[in-house]
């Protein structure tokens, strides 16, 4: 997965485009620095590794008799290739939140290199822990978007991209389309190292989740921006695999 910081002529692109598109009044500041404490969406969170990213949006997993909340993220840096894994149980790498603190364990994991790159992973979160489904600064998501626009929509999302000097957490961008059912692109600013904090992160348009961050650098008829793994395709895959019901945990949007 490779990043690069973003070009004045795409800054020049997102505020044509966000000028030309009505925004709801009681939206969010479109661009913030304020912290995400605790373990919600945008919080950083490592792997075993110290690898460090960011949790995606939160949900009520069911199987049987057995309920849980978990939350999604980025799946391919705790894969040795790609590929599908799924584990029973606590047995799958752990998850420690910002400080280093365990709090769950990843139960389902799936990453491609083609015939286009995507990742996506499902984390248990451990009892015990207190947690938040409000994605930082922006609140929501209100629920989740289907949309297949061929006009430009605005997106926000809240990341853990390093440098810290050289993004903002939260950031607000474009997709130029989002007709690709599995992924679009945004256009936006994002880390300025591959593979480093931003991957998992909640992306949301209209306060409704779209999918998380993976870090890959479009193209084709999207034009330049960071790839998102689209939340349906994404979660139905998960729940084919790890037999889990999951559904989607709210938050009114900010």
């Amino acid at each position: 997965m490779t990043d690069m910081r973003l070009p004045a002529i795409a800054v020049a692109l997102i505020v044509t485009l966000l000028g030309a598109i009505t925004v709801r009044a009681s939206a969010a500041e479109p661009f913030g620095i304020d912290n995400c404490p605790g373990v919600s969406p945008g919080a950083g969170i490592q792997d075993p590794a110290s690898d460090f990213y960011t949790a995606g949006f939160f949900y009520k997993g069911v199987k049987g008799r057995d309920a849980a909340t978990y939350f999604v993220t980025d799946g391919t840096l705790i894969l040795p290739v790609a590929s599908t894994r799924v584990w029973s149980g606590s047995s799958g790498p752990a998850v420690r939140d910002a400080n280093g603190k365990p709090i769950g364990h990843y139960v389902y994991a799936f990453s491609q290199d083609t015939p286009s790159a995507d990742s996506f992973g499902l984390v248990r979160l451990d009892r015990g822990v207190k947690w938040s489904p409000s994605v930082c600064h922006f609140g929501g998501p209100t629920g989740a978007y289907s949309g297949l626009s061929q006009t430009p929509v605005p997106v926000q999302y809240y990341g853990q991209g390093f440098p810290l000097d050289a993004t903002v957490p939260a950031r607000t961008g474009v997709a130029p389309t989002t007709t690709d059912k599995s992924e679009i692109f945004v256009v936006g600013p994002s880390e300025a190292f591959a593979g480093l904090g931003d991957e998992g992160a909640p992306v949301l348009a209209n306060g409704q989740a779209v999918g998380i961050f993976t870090g890959a650098i479009g193209g084709g008829g999207d034009g330049a921006g960071f790839a998102v793994s689209r939340i349906g395709p994404a979660i139905a895959r998960a729940q084919k695999f790890t037999g889990i019901k999951l559904t989607l945990l709210t938050s009114r949007a900010f």
